[in-house]
């Protein structure tokens, strides 16, 4: 790496920081705050943003900038917003590597944000023609709650440097793996903004590998068997990297995967859901894209619902209940799924996913012996098979795993059969079938209806008492004000920051309710802000904020329990 020298009065230098450091050790922990600065190094800034005032407070925020012409990366490897963001994920996550590769003494160490298999825009890093900067933290080491200046001169002037010399050298990267990450998620952008193009809404491109280690591990299982498209379903693309990419198109309207246990159908199913993010380079699904507003349905017992309409599928209750405006703190399995169908027509999703395991068998389906003997009039729920046409007309797309029941079968545009994690295109066969056997067709009545809903002005706050609360708790609460909200049930949430992400964007669009704006309107208003501006309008000082879908955020507020609508 070359030298390079800035001139700036206020910054300091290298050795500096050492005697600081010399003259602060064995002294009280709120003497590290003289270290608020930028000092200067051969190769980089450094930047010491916010300093811990406790050994067990949070960590001590700091950035490093390098210029160009020194980190010697190719401008053509991030000149694509796609490229920019795999090449982002790349560096963090090779600095988070290299983090781990020191041994930390005195409650020292270095930490990052940084993506796992997802290919996620986050703010704390970025480059540019001029620059590469990263944001991290550092926990200044102590003995008990007293400075350990010489600890402290080892982690900023030999572990930090040897992480920064490993991450931004461009020499320190192969390079043509480092090419095909960049140019494999910028593929992968292109096939996701043409999905539309060839009228599907989800691909997996041939030899996919999408089966992963664990339910806790999301590397792939190695000795998975790769992805085989049925070539009733194959789709080739022809990307801007010169690259033929062909996979298993599944189009528009009604599919219904069925198959043996553990035959694969769930498997599938997860990797359609997770394909609305890019993955990245060898995880075997970085070509398994899915329409972005794709959401995830399932039953979510105890839930939270505020004014829902869900009369297309529950109504005429033997305590007549306004289903139109559906209240509740404690909602059932069919009407928590019922809800979670409505709120994601209503925030704009066109692809809901469904799977019979995590689904309320009554809102699923109910045999036409059963009809017969509970008359409709006596049954408050209406079953999703009996609104699939409604769906259709209103160009919503399914996607169902099904292995109990064949009532869905007839109502499906394709049918793909999983057998030992091979998919079969097996539609014609089935309709075959179901011309020689008789079916009763059932279809509702009652229209698909939903309701744009608007919440009320002030009925979300951020603050406890004079305090302000915007917290997470990994993927399975958020705390925001008084409240924990509880998200683990939506499923296409995957990286711890996306929480806490999300408890910051409530913070935010507290601002932009005003009884007038719809919660669609709202969250899409947001994601446009932070596509405009950056993440900077939620917060100029955390840089551990990560790209959330609008679907999302809606799905989270609405299950803030304090939420009303007008």
């Amino acid at each position: 790496m070359k030298s390079t020298k800035v001139k700036d009065n206020k910054m300091k230098t290298k050795v500096q920081l050492e005697k600081i450091l010399n003259q602060i050790n064995k002294k009280g922990y709120k003497a590290y705050q003289q270290l608020k600065n930028t000092y200067q190094y051969p190769t980089y800034l450094l930047h010491l943003d916010h300093i811990q005032k406790d050994p067990y407070a949070r960590p001590t925020k700091a950035h490093i900038t390098i210029k160009q012409e020194i980190h010697q990366i190719p401008k053509e490897y991030y000149n694509t917003i796609p490229r920019k963001i795999a090449l982002e994920t790349i560096i963090t996550q090779r600095f988070h590597q290299e983090t781990l590769k020191h041994k930390y003494n005195f409650k020292s160490k270095i930490t990052i944000s940084h993506n796992n298999q997802e290919i996620l825009l986050r703010n704390n890093i970025n480059i540019n023609k001029e620059t590469l900067t990263i944001y991290f933290n550092i926990g200044l080491p102590a003995n008990g709650r007293r400075i350990n200046g010489i600890e402290a001169q080892k982690l900023l002037n030999n572990i930090l440097p040897d992480i920064i010399k490993n991450t931004c050298n461009y020499k320190k990267y192969d390079e043509k793996q480092l090419q095909k990450i960049i140019t494999t998620n910028e593929d992968a952008e292109y096939i996701r903004n043409n999905l539309k193009q060839k009228k599907i809404v989800s691909f997996i491109a041939d030899n996919s590998i999408l089966p992963r280690k664990t339910g806790n591990n999301n590397k792939p299982l190695k000795t998975a068997k790769p992805f085989k498209t049925p070539e009733t379903l194959k789709i080739t693309y022809n990307t801007p990297n010169n690259n033929k990419i062909t996979g298993m198109g599944i189009p528009e309207g009604i599919t219904i995967i069925i198959g043996g246990g553990y035959h694969g159908k769930t498997t599938l199913l997860e990797s359609i859901q997770n394909g609305v993010y890019n993955h990245i380079y060898q995880d075997g699904r970085e070509y398994t894209i899915t329409d972005n507003t794709a959401t995830k349905i399932k039953a979510e017992n105890g839930r939270n619902i505020e004014k829902v309409n869900i009369n297309s599928f529950i109504s005429n209750t033997p305590n007549n209940i306004n289903t139109r405006q559906f209240t509740t703190n404690n909602a059932s399995g069919s009407t928590s799924q019922a809800t979670n169908l409505i709120e994601a027509i209503e925030t704009g999703s066109k692809l809901l996913l469904i799977d019979e395991d995590t689904s309320a068998t009554n809102f699923m389906i109910q045999d036409p012996l059963m009809q017969e003997i509970i008359t409709t009039q006596k049954e408050p729920i209406t079953p999703l098979t009996d609104q699939i046409e409604n769906l259709k007309k209103q160009k919503i797309s399914l996607i169902i795993v099904t292995g109990g029941t064949s009532q869905y079968l007839q109502y499906a545009d394709t049918i793909i059969q999983m057998d030992n994690y091979e998919a079969i295109d097996i539609t014609k066969k089935v309709r075959k079938i179901l011309e020689d056997t008789p079916q009763k067709y059932s279809k509702s009545e009652k229209k698909l209806e939903y309701t744009i809903r608007k919440p009320r002005k002030g009925c979300l706050n951020s603050y406890k008492g004079r305090k302000k609360v915007t917290k997470s708790k990994e993927l399975n609460t958020i705390l925001f004000g008084t409240e924990i909200v509880d998200i683990r049930d939506i499923e296409q949430l995957v990286d711890f920051d996306q929480a806490l992400t999300i408890s910051i964007i409530l913070d935010y669009i507290t601002k932009c309710i005003d009884s007038k704006t719809s919660i669609k309107d709202i969250v899409n208003k947001v994601d446009q802000d932070i596509q405009n501006k950056g993440f900077n309008i939620l917060s100029k000082t955390n840089h551990n904020l990560v790209y959330v879908r609008p679907v999302d955020i809606a799905s989270v507020i609405n299950r803030i329990r304090s939420l009303k609508i007008v």
